[in-house]
């Protein structure tokens, strides 16, 4: 996405490689503005960059949105922020591999970077990197495994774990539950069963 702005609803995108740049499934340059709604950026890589499903670079917001099963050879198995702004509300990061820092997200820069109402976990399973590096501004009601090398998760409603006691959110696979694209269902007894803001 160059620039203007990119608008991907109730979609799938899925298994796509990079082979020489960054952002397997997706890159948003520096004066662009992307809306992901209800979509599902799955099973996507790259060789050589950073930003398995992708690089926002510019502006970004992700909502009622899953990023799974993606990798990274560098840094950001899931998103890899360096841009104008990202925003992220009731989505869910998880599965998501990299060799290097941020299994779920990579953020580097002072630029915002809002979080809420979501789970980031369950990425780089069985190594020690964190799901999120970088500083965020938690608006609350989120789950991160692994906060690591991160900040900003300080909220009374955020749940969190570290590499040493990781918190697991207990996802299903991911799976048709129902709605435009497939997602990870809360298991029984998962930590994340209402304690998201319905606001």
């Amino acid at each position: 996405a160059g620039n203007g702005t990119t608008n991907l609803t109730n979609s799938t995108l899925s298994n796509n490689t990079a082979l020489t740049s960054s952002g397997g499934g997706f890159q948003n340059f520096g004066g662009a503005f992307t809306n992901i709604l209800n979509s599902t950026i799955s099973g996507n890589s790259t060789l050589t960059s950073f930003g398995g499903a992708m690089q926002a670079n510019g502006t970004v917001t992700v909502t009622n949105s899953t990023i799974s099963g993606n990798n990274s050879s560098t840094s950001g198995g899931g998103i890899y922020f360096n841009g104008t702004a990202l925003t992220l509300i009731n989505s869910t990061v998880t599965n998501n591999t990299t060799s290097g820092g941020g299994g779920g997200v990579f953020r580097t820069g002072t630029n915002p970077f809002n979080v809420r109402n979501s789970i980031i976990a369950g990425n780089n399973v069985g190594t020690t990197a964190p799901d999120f590096s970088g500083p965020a501004t938690s608006q609350g009601y989120n789950l991160v495994g692994k906060t690591d090398g991160s900040t900003g998760f300080t909220e009374p409603t955020d749940l969190t774990g570290t590499i040493a006691a990781p918190l697991d959110p207990m996802l299903g696979a991911l799976a048709n539950n129902g709605g435009p694209t497939m997602t990870h269902a809360l298991l029984t007894g998962s930590p994340a069963i209402d304690k998201g803001s319905a606001a």
